[in-house]
């Protein structure tokens, strides 16, 4: 029964999703820290072109919207509003969960769980998971700013 088990658990295609390089990586955390600066001064962007015009100009001077392409993201979140920065802490976090997910498909679902017996302190799996995180997680807060890097964390929570 074991080897017919073991036999199974060979059969199980291996599954590799889709990872940034970590050049890419960083261009994302890039776009994320841009379009943070961006949202950040848009409102002294605009107060500063309402000084310069005269009248009746000033008064169609609004930029709210551009605000809502960088930030997107406050107190009531609209996942299809299309924003800079969701849309890229959304690439961090997907990165991270294929790669967490690569090591799901390809080391734990390929355990023949019927026959294991290591009774060990952590298995193969979770400490490729670890590794993965410890190695991800500064990276990425290490790049883009602390507000950002709390949504990331949340995001991946989710």
């Amino acid at each position: 029964m074991i080897n017919q088990e073991k036999d199974k658990e060979s059969t199980v295609p291996t599954l590799n999703l889709p990872r940034l390089t970590e050049n890419e990586e960083s261009t994302v955390c890039y776009i994320v820290n841009t379009a943070d600066y961006c949202q950040i001064n848009i409102d002294m962007i605009q107060d500063e072109l309402r000084g310069v015009l005269e009248e009746p100009y000033v008064n169609q001077i609004d930029l709210s919207s551009e605000t809502d392409k960088f930030y997107g993201y406050g107190i009531l979140l609209d996942i299809n509003n299309g924003s800079v920065l969701k849309s890229a802490v959304d690439v961090l976090v997907t990165n991270l969960m294929n790669a967490i997910e690569n090591e799901l498909n390809n080391k734990m679902l390929k355990t023949n769980w019927a026959a294991f017996d290591d009774a060990g302190d952590q298995s193969e799996y979770v400490s490729a998971i670890c590794a993965i995180l410890n190695e991800s997680v500064p990276f990425i807060s290490n790049k883009i700013p602390q507000v950002q890097f709390k949504f990331f964390c949340n995001n991946f929570m989710m």
